[in-house]
């Protein structure tokens, strides 16, 4: 486990610094990636956004974030004990925000920015964290 999660800290250092764009490099996106790469999940969600209003409309077609990751097999993580791999979900400004945790940070992608790692601490507690332990670890 230890190795995949030092795969996904470099991978997500090669997201760090890209431009934000719809159904490329957006959170969920990237987030999509990382689930795959991390856990070996292909989530049936299909990227072809363009638009925030489009992002939106594949809520109805396949669930909100916290639902499809459930949908998926991925359990809720108790708040502090989040770790590099588990994937973070905070609901503000009418949309969902996810990322892959790495290192006490979510490697996030927000309209108008760059992709960049966020202190979890930053959110507040209005988060969901979902991943999987097994042996306690």
């Amino acid at each position: 486990m230890l190795n995949k999660r030092n795969e996904l800290v470099k991978w997500a250092a090669t997201k760090v610094g890209r431009p934000f764009i719809w159904g490329k490099t957006d959170c969920t996106t990237i987030t999509l990636e990382g689930i795959e790469q991390y856990y070996g999940l292909k989530l049936p969600v299909e990227n072809t956004w363009v638009s925030l209003k489009e992002a939106l409309r594949a809520y109805k077609k396949y669930g909100k974030p916290p639902e499809v990751l459930q949908e998926a097999g991925l359990q809720i993580i108790q708040k502090n004990f989040e770790q590099t791999g588990d994937v973070f979900c905070w609901q503000g400004h009418g949309y969902w925000l996810i990322g892959m945790v790495i290192n006490g940070h979510v490697l996030v992608a927000d309209e108008g920015r760059m992709a960049e790692l966020k202190k979890i601490s930053a959110f507040a507690e209005k988060y969901v964290v979902f991943g999987r332990r097994h042996n306690g670890g």
